[in-house]
């Protein structure tokens, strides 16, 4: 079995009170309840901290990447994004073309308002 450490903790009767209830509501002990409190609280700063660092680390990644390929990246999605869209749609993408190519869509274009 291992060893636990012992120490005093003081603490003010209303807070005693309510650790009693709680504890007696989840079947244990007050001693108990306050060692899970700890570790519920613990588990969770951990968490957050290795959020924390995780977030950091991304952030550096973004940071030393060269500001060309975060460009080339959005280039790329715009013009597929642009190219998707007006493949798409029917007539809305086939006036988009006309208008983008000054008025001369010719043919198709009529045809698809039609």
């Amino acid at each position: 079995m291992s060893t636990k450490k012992s120490f005093l903790l003081r603490v003010p009767p209303d807070l005693w009170d309510e650790l009693k209830r709680w504890a007696k509501d989840e079947l244990r002990s007050v001693n108990g309840q306050i060692e899970f409190l700890l570790r519920e609280a613990t588990k969770r700063r951990r968490g957050e901290r290795e959020e924390a660092k995780r977030k950091e680390k991304r952030e550096k990644r973004k940071a030393a990447a060269p500001p060309s390929a975060a460009n080339a990246e959005i280039t790329e999605d715009s013009a597929s994004g642009a190219s998707s869209a007006s493949g798409a749609s029917g007539a809305s993408g086939a006036s988009a073309e006309n208008s983008a190519s000054g008025g001369s869509g010719g043919g198709s274009w009529s045809a698809e308002l039609d």
